[in-house]
């Protein structure tokens, strides 16, 4: 019996979303003010399961 086939963009659909909000978080902390709350500790980086 033939296995099926998974198509490529589905087997590199987790890594690829995971670098895009990896890559939206760094983008965010580029905002003035989202900057200068991240410095003043009113807001903390979420975790979301990432690492670094």
């Amino acid at each position: 019996m033939r296995r099926a086939r998974i198509p490529i963009y589905r087997q590199k659909r987790p890594a690829m979303v995971r670098e895009n909000v990896i890559a939206q978080l760094a983008n965010l902390q580029t905002h003035p003010s989202v900057r200068l709350a991240l410095e003043e500790g009113r807001i903390r980086p979420a975790r979301l399961g990432l690492r670094h």
